[in-house]
């Protein structure tokens, strides 16, 4: 499962032209806030100059349209 979110994200990214390698997927230490977690949008958002947050949404919207 692990590597089919990670193929996502990445395809979202690559639908957004960013380039990222090395994503992160983990599963947070409180299970209340899901199964799995990421924070390539922190981790990228800076060097792109734009918002975490906004860069997230727009990571979810991709990946929805996969």
């Amino acid at each position: 499962m692990e590597t089919d979110i990670k193929k996502l994200i990445n395809d979202a990214l690559e639908n957004l032209n960013i380039e990222v390698s090395g994503i992160t997927v983990e599963h947070p230490a409180d299970l209340s806030m899901g199964d799995y977690s990421t924070n390539v949008a922190m981790a990228v958002a800076k060097g792109i100059g734009t918002n975490p947050k906004e860069l997230a949404e727009k990571i979810v919207i991709e990946m929805s349209r996969l």
